[in-house]
């Protein structure tokens, strides 16, 4: 069922072994463990939302995908089960995450340190994006941790990604999150969503190691 992302890992972990050292240790993706069915209970209990079938079905069947923490560019991040619930039950509000709606879990990648997400955005905004976006993972390009595309779903279990630099916040507003009030933009399978940013990481980390 999986064998097309399991491939695609192995393909991206391949270019940074044929490269040898440094990226051969530190540019690598981990598949990471199952996740169990009462986990995932007790994830969807603790937001209050089912978790789509198909990615209850990758965690139980798959995993997840797990960045190596010095692979900063051109890198995927798929949280387990595990992690997230860590996040959401963190002492450190500087850890935590009070939900994992798309706006919470964006400043959470950010050391929750972003003020233009509560300066910039009313809290009418934030709560609806929150509650109908949930943010599971994320993926870099090459642009040293200034930027990053957040993994998400919508209520109707469809999947998309946001995209987000540090610099511009008024394309995130204009592009993403203003459209996203209208409508839900998500229309992709977890699967051709997940593949979509292999492909994308992939080919740019063939140039990383070329450089």
């Amino acid at each position: 069922m999986f064998e097309k992302i399991a491939n695609a890992v192995h393909a991206y972990n391949q270019v940074s072994i044929n490269a040898g050292e440094p990226y051969s240790n530190i540019c690598l993706l981990d598949v990471v463990q199952k996740s169990s069915k009462e986990e995932i209970r007790e994830l969807e209990n603790r937001i209050h939302m089912r978790l789509p079938e198909e990615l209850s079905t990758f965690y139980t069947g798959f995993g997840a995908i797990k960045n190596r923490n010095w692979n900063e560019n051109n890198c995927l991040d798929i949280y387990s089960v595990k992690y997230l619930m860590e996040k959401l039950n963190d002492a450190d509000k500087w850890s935590r995450t009070e939900s994992l709606g798309i706006i919470d879990m964006i400043r959470l990648s950010w050391g929750n340190d972003r003020y233009e997400l509560d300066e910039e955005l009313s809290a009418s905004m934030k709560n609806f994006l929150n509650n109908h976006c949930i943010c599971f993972g994320l993926y870099r390009t090459d642009d040293n941790l200034e930027s990053a595309n957040y993994l998400y779903f919508d209520t109707y279990g469809r999947f998309g990604s946001v995209f987000y630099h540090q610099d511009d916040f008024e394309e995130l507003l204009e592009n993403h999150l203003l459209p996203m009030m209208e409508a839900s933009p998500a229309t992709q399978t977890l699967e051709e969503l997940i593949l979509e940013a292999f492909e994308i990481i992939t080919e740019l980390k063939m140039e990383e190691v070329s450089d």
